[in-house]
């Protein structure tokens, strides 16, 4: 019986991916719907909100957004501004994100000037870790917890945020145990079902999650299914939420091993720090948030070419495919550096560029079956 895990991969479908926020919304609770994964849910949460990450309804096509968003920008933007435009979102109250890159500040400018959502919140993110960045980052968050209280009419408190600190402190903790699994050499979980049980996270109450995913790991560590594939391989990219994508790569003989996405590993491996003061916590939200692993829109990557080295050991990694999004500059610019790295470790990368709404699978396959027969 795996009744838990079947609840988690089944949470981020066309079905389901909204339900758990919507039930939240009609019991007279406050949604607020963040864009991007440097934005601390912990905030939020001690606020006695719920944070829901706006991934967009990645199956459907964009016609609407394009007159307001170029067809040359970003297609994960124009999804989300789609889904909002077309009043997608009646459950979320507000909305929340970070100066990320030039199209995620004008998806927000579009969502703030036509839909006018009861709380708005944009994080100006520097580009740097240093303890100057995490300095000036910490001022912004406290101007959002300002924000957040004044919204929620709830003080957020040492205690509360405390509290949000633990709970999504131990969510991590399981996710991390949860990647243990795809180690082995015939590995317990697939990489699909890893990214449906991770981006379930995001959109569902997290007390819920994590104890559903305390009981599907044991489920996972008691069943007899595992998995093998010709090659082992890790994906690194851009924003990817749908598992259909990872799959049609293990349909073809690649086992998904490993990540580094902002839907994966990059979203839960560092832990915040506790305290029990709330300037220290703020503090070390900030350094959190701020110097975990990075996406390429910070200056510095070499702790995420680090990391992925560390990941390409510890996974026994055969193989690169990095997916990124047409038109999203850092990962197309921050390609050719990423190559140089996995040429010194003498890992072959395959690099593919591919639309967000509607899946890619099908117009990818034959150059991923081809990566796939020359690693085995």
């Amino acid at each position: 019986m795996t009744q838990a895990l079947d609840k988690l991969l089944n949470v981020n479908t066309r079905e389901n991916q909204d339900a758990g926020a919507q039930k939240w919304h009609e019991g007279g609770d406050k949604v607020i719907g963040y864009l991007c994964t440097y934005v601390p849910e912990e905030l939020i949460y001690a606020a006695g909100i719920l944070p829901y990450r706006v991934m967009g309804h990645w199956w459907d096509p964009t016609p609407v957004s394009e007159g307001y968003l170029p067809a040359n920008s970003c297609p994960f933007c124009r999804t989300v501004l789609e889904d909002v435009l077309n009043d997608k979102y009646p459950f979320l109250d507000g909305v929340v994100t970070t100066s990320s890159c030039r199209i995620m500040t004008r998806l927000y400018d579009h969502w703030e000037q036509y839909k006018n959502p009861a709380f708005s919140f944009m994080l100006d993110l520097p580009h740097k870790d240093n303890q100057d960045s995490v300095d000036v980052f910490t001022k912004h968050l406290l101007e959002l917890k300002k924000g957040l209280e004044v919204y929620s009419e709830k003080e957020i408190t040492a205690e509360s945020l405390g509290e949000a600190i633990d709970v999504y402190n131990r969510t991590r903790e399981l996710l991390r145990g949860l990647y243990e699994l795809r180690k082995d050499e015939k590995p317990l979980v697939s990489g699909h079902e890893c990214l449906a049980i991770v981006t379930a996270s995001m959109v569902m109450p997290r007390p819920e999650y994590n104890e559903l995913l305390e009981k599907a790991i044991v489920e996972l560590e008691e069943r007899d299914l595992r998995y093998e594939g010709d090659a082992r391989i890790l994906i690194s990219g851009s924003i990817l939420s749908n598992p259909e994508e990872i799959k049609s790569v293990e349909d073809q003989g690649g086992l998904v091993v490993a990540d580094d996405l902002c839907t994966g590993s990059r979203y839960f491996w560092d832990l915040v720090e506790t305290s029990s003061e709330l300037e220290k916590q703020i503090a070390h939200l900030s350094y959190r948030y701020l110097c975990r692993l990075p996406c390429t829109r910070m200056f510095d990557n070499e702790k995420r070419y680090d990391f992925i080295k560390q990941m390409v050991e510890e996974y026994d990694v055969q193989g690169v495919i990095y997916n990124a999004l047409k038109y999203c500059d850092p990962w197309v610019y921050n390609y050719p550096l990423t190559r140089v790295r996995l040429e010194e470790m003498e890992v072959p990368v395959l690099r593919l560029e591919r639309e967000y709404a509607v899946s890619a699978a099908g117009q990818t396959s034959t150059r991923v079956g081809a990566f796939l027969e020359m690693l085995a």
